[in-house]
This record gives C-alpha cells, sequence and structure tokens, in this order.
C-alpha cells in the first residue's frame, strides 16, 4: 500500500464487455425484378428493383457511460481541487469501468434502381450505359443518453446516391471511303476510339469541433456534436468549399447538438478513361501491330451530375 501512488497504472476497476442473452440471430434479406425491353437497332434497356434488408443486426453500446452534467454535479466534485472526480466514483455500474454490451437490435435498409443500356456492336460502333439510384441507411454508433434515431440512424458512410458509368468502342470511318490510295488506308483507316467515363456522388460526411481550451461543455454523455443552424448542401464550385461552413456553429454549455449522423456530403467524382487505337496490317490481314494512345482524367468537383442531383444529403 506504500507504493500504491506511484503505480504506472489503475489495476481496478476493469474493462469487461457481455451481450443480450436474448439475441435474436442477424437476417439479410435480398430482394430484386426487373424489366427487360428490346428496343431495336441491336439496343436492349433493362430497368430493375434491388433491395438488401439487414434485421437484428449487431452493434456495441457503452453502458456504463455517466450521463450528461454529471462532471457538473456537486457530489460528483473532488473537494481538494474543486474538480469532478474520475468517472469510475460514481458511474452507473459501481465497481466497473467500461462496459461494452452487444444487442442485435438494429436494422440497415439498401434500395436501389438500375438502368442499364447497352447496344451491341453494330456497324463499327457499340455502347452501355448504366445509372444506380441508391439509399443506404443504418445506424451506428448507438447512444446512452441521446435519442436513438436522431443520434445513429442515417445515410451509411458508403453511401452515393447517383453512379453514372458509360462505356463505348467507336471504330472511326475510314478516310479510304473517300480518296482510296494506299498511303490513305495506311495512315488514315483502322483507327478506334473507346472508353468509359464515370460520375459518382460523394460519401456522406460528418462535421466535428475541438476547443482550443478543451472545456468539458457536456459533463459526460454520448458526446458533443455541431448545431446546425442552416442549408449544409449549398455548393460551392471548390475544392477547399464544397459545402457551406456558414450552415454550422458550435454548441456550447449542456448542449450536445442538434446535428444528426452526417450533416454533409462529400465531393463526388468525374472519372474518364479513353483510348485512341490504330490498326496496322502487315501482310495482309493476318498479322498487325497495334498503336493505342490512353488518357485518364478525374476529378472531385464534378461538373456533371447536376448539383441538385449530387448535394443533397
Amino acid at each position: 500500500m506504500n507504493t500504491f501512488l506511484q503505480t504506472a497504472g489503475l489495476l481496478s476497476p476493469a474493462n469487461t464487455q457481455g451481450f443480450n442473452i436474448n439475441n435474436k440471430t442477424p437476417d439479410n434479406y435480398n430482394l430484386t425484378f426487373g424489366v427487360q425491353q428490346d428496343l431495336g437497332h441491336s439496343t436492349l434497356l433493362d430497368v430493375s428493383y434491388l433491395g438488401v434488408l439487414g434485421r437484428h443486426l449487431p452493434q456495441t453500446l457503452a453502458i456504463n457511460t455517466v450521463p450528461y452534467g454529471a462532471h457538473f454535479l456537486p457530489q460528483d466534485t473532488d473537494p481538494t481541487n474543486g474538480k469532478p472526480l474520475p468517472d469510475n466514483f460514481f458511474r452507473p455500474f459501481p465497481g466497473y469501468n467500461n462496459v461494452s454490451w452487444t444487442d442485435n437490435a438494429y436494422t440497415s435498409n439498401y434500395n436501389a434502381l438500375l438502368v442499364s443500356l447497352n447496344r451491341r456492336f453494330s456497324k463499327g460502333f457499340q455502347f452501355g450505359l448504366s445509372y444506380t439510384y441508391s439509399k443506404y441507411m443504418d445506424y451506428t454508433g448507438i447512444p446512452i443518453y441521446a435519442p436513438l434515431r436522431t443520434w445513429s440512424y442515417g445515410f451509411d458512410s458508403a453511401d452515393q446516391t447517383h453512379n453514372v458509368t458509360v462505356n463505348y468502342v467507336w471504330d472511326l470511318p475510314r478516310a479510304s471511303r473517300l480518296k482510296n490510295n494506299a498511303f490513305v488506308r495506311t495512315a488514315f483507316d483502322g483507327w478506334s476510339l473507346s472508353g468509359i467515363s464515370q460520375f459518382v456522388s460523394g460519401t456522406p460526411q460528418a462535421i466535428s469541433f475541438t476547443t482550443v481550451q478543451g472545456t468539458d461543455l457536456t459533463g459526460g454523455g454520448d458526446g458533443q456534436r455541431v448545431n446546425v443552424v442552416g442549408n449544409s448542401s449549398s455548393y460551392c464550385n471548390s475544392l477547399l468549399e464544397w459545402f457551406n461552413p456558414a450552415a454550422f456553429e458550435v454548441p456550447g454549455l449542456n448542449d450536445r447538438g442538434n446535428a444528426g449522423k452526417y450533416s454533409v456530403r462529400g465531393p463526388g467524382v468525374d472519372n474518364y478513361d479513353m483510348a485512341l487505337s490504330k490498326r496496322l496490317p502487315i501482310v495482309g490481314e493476318k498479322r498487325m501491330l497495334l498503336f493505342r494512345w490512353e488518357a485518364t482524367t478525374f476529378s472531385t468537383i464534378p461538373s456533371f451530375p447536376p448539383t441538385w442531383l449530387r448535394n443533397t444529403i
């Protein structure tokens, strides 16, 4: 006991964990249906719905978290210095430090409209277009004292509302149709243009904050978030300002903030991959050389999809 105050760390109380003994087995349901229509001209349209529903999903709760305002109560204050005592002196379950409790009681929902338009290679041209309009919602970060749905339910961090992909192959018209000679056939025939372009919405992002002085503003509880006081989805065409910063304020004392799980959506992405190739026949058509030039561009401030499609969360 004479060396207790010089020990490197606390030996008690210890962290522990548990689970709901009546937990149900997590379930995953997959739903899909669709229609296809031949539009003629070697073109096929496919429209379908996809749903993935998670039920009885596990989440971990920190059930020994002290309530909001606990650090400010007189009975939880150290009379020798006027500062709050360590949480272990007044936790809901005395004698324990952090208690992690797993409960299979939460859900996730993914719903998507899938549209594809494909033209088979015909008359030197082939293209495909696919579009996904989706919404992915779930629970993460389960609170003990804050309202469950407003605090934890919202877009999953991987949600991307719009996803458009276009692919194409085009055998360029032969110049020898206009002037048929060896030079024209060699230099201007056999060119092909191909590529893939993708336009994707940004993912949900949370707005966090810190204070210079590190003041305890909540006195315990599940944490603190910013206050949303305006339209956060105002889009600025700049990589350094892709949301409206004036829509957020730092919360005050005893204010846990009103922000939900995520408050803004990150910048979307445009990606273009293109290739220009030239076939050079050698000894008839049995052998050939292929010249290929490729280019890729990538942008995190896309001009498409439009703002009203991309930035509203």
